[in-house]
């Protein structure tokens, strides 16, 4: 699809609602009056394998040279196409143009398929006789490459101003369909097999889960029977089991979307605007139309940006802001400011949620954990239900990841259900000096030797040589892993932040502050 901006700044409504209610292959922009400094957001858009070969400017002059590479498909003679989009002022001096078509000559070849679609502005050319008034060099330039000029049909008033070359038979069906600007939009069909379609890989659904069912079953689960002839290992790969079975059972999966996201009555009022366009583009019926057109969808967009504000919830708000902030998959990225001024460029709107934000920003009040109370028992080496709650209240229940098998939003949600299972397991590991192995690793660790020690305030845990192949899992955070000691130097301290996470720092002040190597209990004493 062909279409002439005249500055894509202010069409951001519309061109969101063609990439979103339409599966085009090829979207070509004229005239989007983008700077250097702006996004590539426009630049190049879902086709499985684009490339940018190159870009040529001039005195009020532009183009871009993309080649869209088809690996998917071996019953074509050619592997590529190559896209030229071009945009030529009518105030453009003739050696600009004379420049571009110098340039371009060694990119034309004939063997692939060369599109060139844009605004050239030649109004005087009859393109079926290839004659014009004045000796242009366009005309030359389509004989010497064998380019065919495939539009018959005037694009601004009675002029035909926007055109589309090929030298193949590789575009068919071109029509015009509704404007973004005063000049027609044109659509085509290209002559190639699609692209195949994205397999959807479905995902929980967390949002949707039934938590009371996960959670009832987890409880009337008699684990001391079904955990108890089994090892640490097995005991812990029984409990992943269980749970990922019951995540299975009671939360559902996503399915792919294949409507679009904006209301019946758009897609209405965009197809009357489109049979309008190809019965009586000029027509005052057809510029009404499509006004009517662009004030409801511009209305829509005003709409739901009003309801995602005054919702409050920041899960929304945080999506349409990254929506406008990072370059999407599907929609160009775009904000406005607070004066009205839409930023394109990512220095421009960090500096306004800077501004936004610093007025608004507090620092929220936290108060310490609580550190799970010792046991003044010597010889009884036991982890408490307490200290499991402790430990998992330190985890963050948002950070999807699963570092031992388990999503993170499980420790949150079942943390009183799983708390039996996990005390089973962990005692059942330090009575039979038997360590977890890393499951997700693959690394085996040699069983400790332990001894307890009662301190004033916590405990410590030390494995006996702890293996450097286990530090990369502190970036997980995980609950089951086993930190290297704690440092004893305000230097060993600063070395050991840079390598953890504060999650990883929370962790080890309380689930893994009970026990201490034997042979350092021997020193001590």
């Amino acid at each position: 699809m062909g279409l002439q901006a005249l500055s894509i700044r202010c069409k951001l409504p519309q061109l969101s609602f063609l990439l979103s209610a339409f599966k085009y292959l090829l979207l070509s922009l004229s005239e989007t009056w983008l700077s250097g400094s702006d996004s590539d957001t426009f630049l190049i858009g879902g086709h499985p394998h684009p490339v940018l070969v190159s870009t040529f400017s001039a005195t009020l002059l532009e183009s871009c040279i993309v080649d869209l590479h088809i690996t998917y498909s071996s019953s074509l003679p050619y592997r590529k196409l190559r896209v030229i989009t071009v945009y030529r002022s009518p105030s453009s001096p003739p050696e600009s143009f004379t420049s571009f078509l110098e340039f371009i000559s060694p990119l034309m070849s004939q063997q692939f398929p060369c599109i060139l679609v844009g605004d050239f502005n030649y109004p005087n050319i009859d393109w079926p006789s290839l004659s014009s008034p004045t000796n242009e060099d366009i005309i030359d330039f389509a004989c010497d490459h064998h380019l065919m000029q495939l539009v018959t049909f005037p694009t601004r008033l009675l002029r035909c101003l926007d055109l589309v070359f090929c030298n193949s038979a590789v575009v068919c069906n071109l029509s015009p369909s509704v404007p973004l600007s005063d000049h027609l939009s044109l659509i085509f069909d290209l002559c190639i097999p699609p692209p195949p379609s994205r397999l959807h890989s479905p995902s929980r659904m967390y949002r949707h889960a039934n938590w009371n069912s996960i959670n009832d079953h987890i409880f009337n689960h008699d684990w001391t029977v079904a955990l108890n002839a089994l090892d640490t290992n097995s005991a812990y790969e029984y409990f992943v089991r269980f749970v990922n079975n019951l995540l299975d059972a009671f939360v559902p999966l996503s399915k792919p979307t294949h409507h679009s996201r904006y209301p019946r009555t758009l897609k209405i009022l965009y197809g009357k605007c489109a049979t309008l366009v190809r019965l009586a583009p000029n027509s005052v019926q057809c510029i009404t139309m499509t006004s009517r057109f662009n004030k409801a969808l511009l209305n829509y967009h005003c709409f739901v940006e009003t309801q995602i504000v005054s919702s409050r919830n920041p899960k929304a708000f945080y999506t349409l802001c990254n929506d406008r902030i990072k370059s999407p998959k599907t929609t160009p990225s775009g904000l406005i400011d607070s004066k009205g001024t839409v930023l394109l460029t990512n220095d421009e709107k960090c500096l306004a949620f800077s501004s936004f934000f610093s007025s608004a920003f507090a620092v929220p009040q936290q108060s310490p954990l609580p550190l799970p109370s010792p046991s003044l028992i010597f010889d009884l080496s036991v982890i408490s239900h307490a200290d499991i709650l402790c430990a998992l209240r330190t985890l963050s229940p948002k950070i999807n990841v699963s570092p031992d098998q388990i999503p993170s939003i499980v420790l949150a949600k079942c943390k009183f259900s799983i708390v039996s299972p996990l005390a089973i397991i962990f005692n059942k590991s330090l009575l039979t000096s038997q360590l977890l192995e890393p499951l997700l690793y693959g690394i085996h660790c040699p069983p400790p030797q332990y001894h307890l020690e009662v301190t004033p305030s916590a405990y410590s845990y030390r494995p006996n040589h702890p293996p450097s192949s286990l530090i990369p899992k502190l970036n997980h955070g995980s609950i089951f892993d086993l930190y290297p000691p704690p440092p004893h130097s305000p230097t060993l301290a600063a070395a050991r932040t840079e390598s953890t996470t504060s999650t990883d720092i929370r962790l080890w002040s309380t689930l893994s502050h009970l026990y201490v190597h034997y042979s350092d209990g021997i020193n001590n004493e």
